[in-house]
């Protein structure tokens, strides 16, 4: 197998393996109780706004953005994009971390976590990252083999339990 089918093939099973937990993510909102509706949202407001669901609580909808962090089940910290650097323009821009206000719906493992975007915010400008670390070169080899828009990012990162001391970071359940 040649290496371009190889890390296309890893890049595809990669995005699949999201999809899928992206759905088995939205099954679960829609059935653990918290919400009265849980609607997907649509293809634009996913890419452009990062928004990957709708739910709807005592009659007000709010945005839900969907975080796989499958890293934290080993390092036990959580990592949040903070800026992105454009191929085309070569400049850094604002990434989600700055942008979002949806309420964030963490995956680590199988566990399920609730992260308020205020919540957080207001906690890194009181204690600060862990570290800041930019895409190592495999990954951003990868980004550019895939034609991605943004060729590397800046990573903020913080301990998962710091963030659950802190009531910032919820446990919700189990995926089944």
């Amino acid at each position: 197998m040649s290496d371009n089918l190889a890390r296309y093939k890893t890049v595809s099973e990669t995005y699949r393996k999201g999809l899928t937990d992206e759905q088995r993510i939205l099954d679960w909102l829609t059935n653990c109780g918290d919400f009265q509706q849980v609607e997907k949202s649509s293809k634009e407001d996913d890419v452009i706004n990062d928004i990957d669901a709708y739910v709807w609580k005592n009659g007000k909808r709010f945005t839900v953005s969907i975080k796989s962090q499958q890293r934290a089940v080993s390092t036990g910290n959580l990592c949040f994009e903070l800026q992105v650097l454009d191929r085309d323009s070569l400049l850094w821009e604002p990434s989600w971390y700055h942008k979002d206000k949806a309420l964030y719906v963490v995956l680590v493992g199988t566990s399920i976590y609730y992260l308020r975007p205020s919540k957080l915010h207001g906690f890194i400008n009181s204690n600060g990252w862990s570290k800041v670390v930019t895409l190592n070169s495999t990954t951003k080899q990868s980004q550019r083999n895939m034609n991605h828009k943004h060729i590397n990012a800046k990573l903020g990162i913080v301990s998962m339990q710091t963030l659950i001391d802190a009531n910032v970071l919820q446990y919700k359940g189990e995926l089944q």
